[in-house]
């Protein structure tokens, strides 16, 4: 007896808690997020240059420190072309920018992480004039290293049909590490818009029945350096670049057979048959239904770029009917009204 009682109190449980999970539901939407730092609308098009290989006096120890570090010589070349198609892959999604690639000898770096001497005023004059372009993003300084490391494991291994054993092997673990340092030279205000330089990484894992066997399963060297400069050049790209991301925006189910009703009208797309039934539900005199209803309304009003009705329906919802999730909620319109202003300055202004 006392058994089948656990047993109800569990069940009792288990329905509780899926019951309050399904009280909301979840929608997407497309937000634009500004960038880290603001370019001037002056900006336009843009070239964008690897400056990271090393000059004649750089080269030759460079080539020393590859056999030293068992980086390979001229791997790190590969890995800053990568780093530059990250950044423009990032940048290209957004209508802000043209972008231009240069391919342009004569601009060497010193072919390590630290930045090299800027270029000179001349320099950008002269590049920027015979290409049309308003600056130039150059990527001035690249390093990477990696390193594996092998841990004991046991192996879930079949040795014959339907019969498994649990074997000694390894893990390997590598880290594929990056140093980046970008430069953005403004040549309508002959200033360096940005300079930015930083590291990040990449794991790769594999495992085996012995080291040379995880350390195969591992994607080969050049690979993960091609895959960690992507992600690093993104980095740089998400920084300078306002970018369209999808977010989700919960909304209430659940409170009456009104709500119920517009929540279908949801999943089918009539959001403005939903909302005629919410305006009316924010009126019930039942508070808990009024503010799941205001609540909505937000959700709605934000769908349509309406910021301040959002703010609105979402302190009512809070002040008035004690709807907790609504102060969030207000929080998080009035960080989206802020991001708006600092778009203004980001984005071209329209035609």
């Amino acid at each position: 007896m006392r058994t089948q009682n656990i047993y109800k109190l569990l069940l009792i449980a288990i329905t509780v808690f899926l019951g309050s999970g399904c009280k909301m539901h979840s929608s997407y939407l497309q937000v634009l997020k500004p960038a880290e730092i603001t370019l001037g609308d002056n900006i336009v098009n843009v070239g964008v240059i690897n400056r990271t290989y090393p000059t004649k006096q750089n080269t030759a120890w460079n080539i020393v420190e590859g056999i030293l570090t068992g980086e390979g010589i001229a791997t790190d070349r590969r890995g800053s072309e990568a780093t530059v198609d990250g950044m423009m892959e990032v940048m290209r999604q957004s209508p802000r920018f043209k972008l231009i690639r240069l391919d342009i000898d004569k601009l060497k770096g010193n072919g390590t992480g630290q930045f090299p001497e800027p270029l000179g005023k001349d320099v950008i004059a002269d590049i920027c004039q015979r290409n049309n372009l308003d600056a130039l993003i150059t990527l001035e300084a690249f390093d990477s290293d990696s390193y594996v490391k092998y841990t004991p494991i046991t192996i879930r291994t079949k040795v014959a049909k339907d019969t498994y054993k649990d074997l000694p092997g390894f893990r390997a673990d590598s880290r594929m590490n990056i140093t980046a340092g970008w430069r953005i030279y403004n040549y309508k205000n002959q200033t360096i818009a940005d300079e930015y330089r930083y590291s990040d990484y990449l794991g790769f894992s594999g495992q085996g029945a012995n080291q040379a066997a995880a350390l195969a399963a591992l994607p080969s060297k050049i690979d993960a350096l091609i895959k960690t400069g992507i992600h690093v050049g993104n980095r740089y790209g998400r920084r300078v670049t306002p970018l369209w991301v999808s977010e989700s925006r919960e909304y209430y189910v659940k409170g009456n057979e009104a709500l119920q009703k517009a929540a279908r009208m949801v999943k089918v797309g009539q959001w403005d048959q939903a909302a005629d039934i919410w305006k009316r539900e924010a009126l019930n005199t039942d508070h808990k239904v009024a503010g799941r209803a205001c609540y909505n309304m937000a959700v709605f009003s934000e769908r349509l770029g309406n910021f301040d009705m959002a703010l609105e329906w979402g302190r009512k919802a809070y002040t008035e009917f004690g709807n907790k999730k609504a102060k969030a909620y207000t929080a998080m319109i009035r960080a989206r009204m802020t991001d708006r202003e600092v778009l203004k300055q980001q984005m071209l202004p329209e035609d």
